[in-house]
């Protein structure tokens, strides 16, 4: 049962990092923010039914804050690679 948690966590993880990734090379500037809307938007999309099931704790809230960070990284990785091209 860990390992399935583990794997859960890493696709969503590379998921997170590959999207914001190829969102970081399609804009002009300030990368960051652009992986922080986009985290934000899949983590709203996850907290719904954490909320409607009552199951929200600090686990969770550093799951959560995992995918934003994740998400923030691979846009300013995005942004910089377009650079040096």
């Amino acid at each position: 049962m860990k390992t399935f948690s583990i794997l859960k966590l890493l696709v969503i993880l590379i998921s997170t990092f590959i999207t914001s990734f190829f969102l970081g090379t399609k804009t002009k500037n300030k990368g960051y923010l652009e992986g922080i809307k986009q985290s934000l938007i899949l983590i709203v999309i996850f907290l719904i039914p954490t909320i409607i099931t009552s199951n929200f704790n600090l686990k969770v809230f550093i799951y959560y804050l995992i995918i934003l960070i994740t998400g923030s990284l691979g846009s300013m990785i995005g942004i910089n690679r377009k650079k040096k091209d």
